[in-house]
Protein backbone atom coordinates (compact mmCIF):
# COMPACT_ATOMS: atom_id res chain seq x y z
CA UNK A 1 0.00 0.00 0.00
CA UNK A 2 2.79 2.42 0.91
CA UNK A 3 4.58 1.60 -2.33
CA UNK A 4 1.49 2.55 -4.36
CA UNK A 5 1.11 5.83 -2.47
CA UNK A 6 4.81 6.59 -2.91
CA UNK A 7 4.60 5.89 -6.65
CA UNK A 8 1.54 8.15 -6.96
CA UNK A 9 3.35 10.96 -5.17
CA UNK A 10 6.41 10.58 -7.36
CA UNK A 11 4.20 10.74 -10.48
CA UNK A 12 2.74 13.98 -9.20
CA UNK A 13 6.17 15.42 -8.43
CA UNK A 14 8.19 14.11 -11.38
CA UNK A 15 5.61 13.01 -13.96
CA UNK A 16 5.56 14.55 -17.37
CA UNK A 17 2.84 15.03 -19.91
CA UNK A 18 3.65 15.15 -23.58
CA UNK A 19 0.43 16.73 -24.91
CA UNK A 20 0.54 14.60 -28.03
CA UNK A 21 -2.49 13.53 -30.00
CA UNK A 22 -3.33 9.87 -30.61
CA UNK A 23 -3.22 10.50 -34.35
CA UNK A 24 0.58 10.69 -34.42
CA UNK A 25 2.16 8.42 -36.97
CA UNK A 26 3.62 5.13 -35.76
CA UNK A 27 3.69 1.49 -36.57
CA UNK A 28 3.08 -1.71 -34.68
CA UNK A 29 4.29 -4.56 -36.83
CA UNK A 30 5.78 -8.00 -36.78
CA UNK A 31 9.26 -8.27 -35.35
CA UNK A 32 11.96 -8.44 -38.02
CA UNK A 33 15.02 -8.50 -35.77
CA UNK A 34 15.69 -9.50 -32.19
CA UNK A 35 17.20 -6.25 -30.95
CA UNK A 36 16.09 -2.65 -30.61
CA UNK A 37 18.27 -0.04 -32.25
CA UNK A 38 19.11 3.03 -30.10
CA UNK A 39 18.24 5.20 -33.12
CA UNK A 40 14.61 3.99 -32.90
CA UNK A 41 14.06 5.56 -29.48
CA UNK A 42 13.13 9.26 -29.48
CA UNK A 43 12.22 11.59 -26.64
CA UNK A 44 9.37 10.41 -24.39
CA UNK A 45 8.97 7.20 -26.32
CA UNK A 46 9.13 3.49 -25.62
CA UNK A 47 9.70 0.57 -27.94
CA UNK A 48 8.89 -2.92 -26.72
CA UNK A 49 9.45 -6.07 -28.77
CA UNK A 50 7.86 -9.32 -27.66
CA UNK A 51 8.31 -12.30 -29.93
CA UNK A 52 6.82 -11.31 -33.29
CA UNK A 53 5.22 -8.11 -31.97
CA UNK A 54 6.73 -4.64 -31.91
CA UNK A 55 5.02 -1.82 -30.04
CA UNK A 56 5.84 1.89 -30.14
CA UNK A 57 4.48 4.12 -27.41
CA UNK A 58 4.32 7.83 -26.74
CA UNK A 59 4.89 8.20 -23.02
CA UNK A 60 1.98 9.85 -21.22
CA UNK A 61 3.79 9.83 -17.88
CA UNK A 62 7.33 8.97 -17.00
CA UNK A 63 9.42 9.48 -13.93
CA UNK A 64 12.54 11.55 -14.55
CA UNK A 65 14.66 8.74 -13.13
CA UNK A 66 12.86 6.09 -15.24
CA UNK A 67 11.53 4.23 -12.23
CA UNK A 68 8.02 3.96 -13.68
CA UNK A 69 5.83 5.23 -16.47
CA UNK A 70 2.90 4.68 -18.78
CA UNK A 71 2.18 5.26 -22.42
CA UNK A 72 -0.25 4.73 -25.27
CA UNK A 73 0.37 3.33 -28.73
CA UNK A 74 1.57 6.06 -31.05
CA UNK A 75 -0.69 4.83 -33.84
CA UNK A 76 -3.82 5.39 -31.75
CA UNK A 77 -4.62 1.66 -31.43
CA UNK A 78 -5.94 0.29 -28.15
CA UNK A 79 -2.54 -0.69 -26.72
CA UNK A 80 -1.10 0.63 -23.46
CA UNK A 81 2.16 0.28 -21.57
CA UNK A 82 2.95 0.52 -17.88
CA UNK A 83 6.25 -0.28 -16.24
CA UNK A 84 8.14 -0.01 -12.99
CA UNK A 85 11.89 -0.39 -12.60
CA UNK A 86 13.80 -0.32 -9.31
CA UNK A 87 17.06 1.51 -8.81
CA UNK A 88 19.87 -0.49 -10.46
CA UNK A 89 21.32 -1.14 -6.99
CA UNK A 90 17.94 -2.03 -5.45
CA UNK A 91 19.37 -4.98 -3.50
CA UNK A 92 21.44 -2.59 -1.38
CA UNK A 93 18.42 -0.39 -0.49
CA UNK A 94 16.47 -0.85 2.74
CA UNK A 95 13.55 -3.28 2.54
CA UNK A 96 11.32 -0.42 3.72
CA UNK A 97 11.66 1.17 0.26
CA UNK A 98 9.62 -1.72 -1.13
CA UNK A 99 11.99 -2.95 -3.87
CA UNK A 100 11.94 -6.71 -4.03
CA UNK A 101 12.75 -7.52 -7.65
CA UNK A 102 13.78 -6.33 -11.09
CA UNK A 103 10.50 -4.50 -11.70
CA UNK A 104 7.73 -5.18 -14.18
CA UNK A 105 6.39 -4.37 -17.65
CA UNK A 106 2.81 -4.75 -18.86
CA UNK A 107 1.50 -4.24 -22.38
CA UNK A 108 -2.26 -4.47 -22.84
CA UNK A 109 -2.95 -5.07 -26.53
CA UNK A 110 -6.73 -5.09 -26.83
CA UNK A 111 -6.43 -5.04 -30.63
CA UNK A 112 -4.99 -8.60 -30.55
CA UNK A 113 -6.51 -9.74 -27.21
CA UNK A 114 -3.06 -9.95 -25.57
CA UNK A 115 -2.02 -8.92 -22.07
CA UNK A 116 1.77 -9.25 -21.91
CA UNK A 117 3.27 -9.24 -18.41
CA UNK A 118 6.89 -9.46 -17.27
CA UNK A 119 6.74 -9.55 -13.46
CA UNK A 120 8.47 -12.10 -11.24
CA UNK A 121 5.68 -11.74 -8.68
CA UNK A 122 3.25 -13.45 -11.09
CA UNK A 123 4.67 -16.82 -10.05
CA UNK A 124 3.63 -16.02 -6.48
CA UNK A 125 0.13 -14.93 -7.51
CA UNK A 126 -0.73 -17.48 -10.22
CA UNK A 127 -0.07 -21.20 -9.83
CA UNK A 128 0.07 -21.62 -13.64
CA UNK A 129 3.12 -19.34 -13.91
CA UNK A 130 6.42 -20.80 -12.74
CA UNK A 131 9.39 -18.85 -11.44
CA UNK A 132 11.39 -17.42 -14.35
CA UNK A 133 8.52 -17.51 -16.85
CA UNK A 134 7.57 -13.85 -16.34
CA UNK A 135 10.23 -11.36 -15.29
CA UNK A 136 12.44 -8.45 -16.21
CA UNK A 137 15.65 -10.36 -16.97
CA UNK A 138 18.11 -7.46 -17.07
CA UNK A 139 18.06 -3.69 -17.46
CA UNK A 140 20.26 -0.62 -17.46
CA UNK A 141 19.35 2.96 -16.73
CA UNK A 142 21.52 5.66 -18.28
CA UNK A 143 20.25 9.07 -17.22
CA UNK A 144 16.83 9.32 -18.90
CA UNK A 145 17.00 6.11 -20.89
CA UNK A 146 16.34 2.54 -19.81
CA UNK A 147 16.80 -0.60 -21.86
CA UNK A 148 16.82 -4.27 -21.20
CA UNK A 149 15.33 -7.68 -21.76
CA UNK A 150 12.36 -9.44 -20.26
CA UNK A 151 10.46 -12.70 -20.40
CA UNK A 152 6.74 -12.11 -20.95
CA UNK A 153 3.66 -14.27 -20.59
CA UNK A 154 0.26 -13.48 -22.03
CA UNK A 155 -1.98 -13.15 -18.99
CA UNK A 156 -5.08 -13.60 -21.18
CA UNK A 157 -3.79 -17.00 -22.32
CA UNK A 158 -2.87 -17.99 -18.77
CA UNK A 159 -6.38 -17.19 -17.58
CA UNK A 160 -8.20 -18.87 -20.51
CA UNK A 161 -6.02 -21.91 -21.23
CA UNK A 162 -4.21 -22.34 -17.93
CA UNK A 163 -0.84 -22.35 -19.72
CA UNK A 164 1.98 -19.87 -19.49
CA UNK A 165 4.10 -19.81 -22.65
CA UNK A 166 7.08 -17.50 -21.99
CA UNK A 167 8.19 -15.19 -24.82
CA UNK A 168 11.47 -13.26 -24.82
CA UNK A 169 11.40 -9.53 -25.44
CA UNK A 170 13.35 -6.29 -25.28
CA UNK A 171 12.49 -2.75 -24.23
CA UNK A 172 13.83 0.76 -24.56
CA UNK A 173 12.30 3.77 -22.84
CA UNK A 174 13.41 7.38 -23.11
CA UNK A 175 11.88 10.21 -21.08
CA UNK A 176 13.77 13.38 -22.07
Amino acid sequence: MYKVIAIFLVVLLFGCSDGSSPEEETSRSGLESGSTSPKEVAQKQAIVKIGKYQYKFKMAQCNSRLRFGSGKAKDGSNVTLSFELPPVDWKSHPVSEGWSGNGSFRIRDKENNLDWVADENMSKDLTNVSSGQSQVDAFTIDEKRASGSATFVDLTAVMTTGRADPVKGTFEVECN
